[in-house]
């Protein structure tokens, strides 16, 4: 169902723009057929800061696709079948890290067990593909401070299970 969501997100998200275009498109046509053209200069271009680069994202995981995303501040990981990171609210979010806390639940198969708690989130290290920048090393800690270290692969465009890494 992501698929579907994704794809009527990115419909609307067109028409609005369709729509917005041709308004400036005839905004602009009637200011330069009046007699008096209005100022074209945007008032506040002077002040304008320069452009930093963006914030780094996550990818979402293999239940979204490889390589999906990177999102920045995603509510939910879908990071398997069975294991997903969801209900997250992010405290902080920089150009080399990001805390939050979500409700972490990891099961055994369709038939369970399963493992549900609320888990503390971290993301570090800053990397890039194609043109995107993201985070590659998440570390989530749960209940009784066991940790999870998760590894974005680049072969595959998805979270691992890893031992700490370096």
């Amino acid at each position: 169902m992501p698929g579907v969501i994704v794809a009527s997100r990115r419909a609307v998200a067109v028409a609005v723009l369709v729509v917005t275009a041709a308004g400036c498109s005839a905004a602009h046509q009637g200011a330069a057929h009046a007699r008096n053209p209005a100022v074209t200069a945007h008032p506040h271009a002077a002040h304008a800061r320069p452009r930093t680069p963006e914030l780094p994202g996550i990818y979402l995981g293999i239940g979204d696709g490889p390589w999906y995303g990177p999102k920045v501040r995603p509510r939910a990981l879908l990071l398997g079948a069975d294991w997903t990171v969801t209900r997250i609210r992010w405290a902080d979010w920089t150009r080399q890290h990001a805390d939050g806390r979500g409700y972490y639940v990891a099961c055994a198969g369709a038939g369970g067990p399963c493992d549900d708690f609320w888990a503390v989130i971290q993301v570090t290290h800053v990397r890039e593909h194609h043109g995107a920048r993201y985070f590659a090393i998440m570390k989530i800690t749960g209940r009784h401070h066991r940790v999870e270290w998760l590894v974005m692969s680049t072969q595959q465009g998805s979270w691992f299970q890893r031992a700490r890494p370096r």
